[in-house]
């Protein structure tokens, strides 16, 4: 009977670490969406100004989206990354070229590098993913991660790339 009792834990347990609730989020409305994406609800997430933010439990990672939609955002697409990477990661060094990958019938381009968190000075991996969810606009998704985040982060991370899905 205790055999059984801990194998039915055991089994629950896994369940719930394999079931992560998430909620998809149409940009830019659900009225008229561009495209779709999902996060786990565990990570909190913010929209402010066409911008959504989230942090990973534990704050083991950091996830910016936004879209470009205008020829004033591609000038200052410099200045909002190194925005970004300033507020959070100090010692930047691209790890990468740019690559390109698809996903769900979507082209990607993709920069990863490594640094040092800002505030706990601690090793960090980011990676920017770019795609065009209408002609003349640019999706990004920038996350940046602990170097030894626990595995379901990178699960996290992974899935929300993967649930990308444009709109027709």
């Amino acid at each position: 009977m205790k055999i059984t009792r801990l194998l039915v834990t055991v089994a629950l347990a896994l369940l719930a670490n394999v079931y992560v609730h998430a909620a998809t989020y149409s940009y830019p409305s659900e009225a008229d969406a561009w495209f779709s994406f999902e996060l786990p609800d565990a990570w909190n997430p913010k929209i402010d100004d066409a911008t959504l933010e989230a942090t990973a439990p534990d704050d083991a990672a950091y996830v910016a989206f936004w879209v470009l939609k205008d020829k004033s955002d591609f000038k200052n697409l410099d200045k909002d990354l190194d925005e970004i990477l300033k507020d959070s990661v100090t010692n930047v060094k691209m790890t990468t070229e740019a690559t390109k990958k698809e996903i769900n019938g979507i082209e990607f381009l993709t920069y990863q590098g490594t640094g040092k968190d800002r505030k706990e000075k601690t090793p960090v991996t980011f990676e920017v993913w770019m795609f065009a969810p209408k002609p003349g606009k640019v999706g990004f998704l920038y996350f940046d991660r602990d170097t030894d985040a626990p595995a379901s982060v990178m699960k996290s991370l992974k899935r929300m790339v993967e649930s990308i899905k444009l709109k027709k």
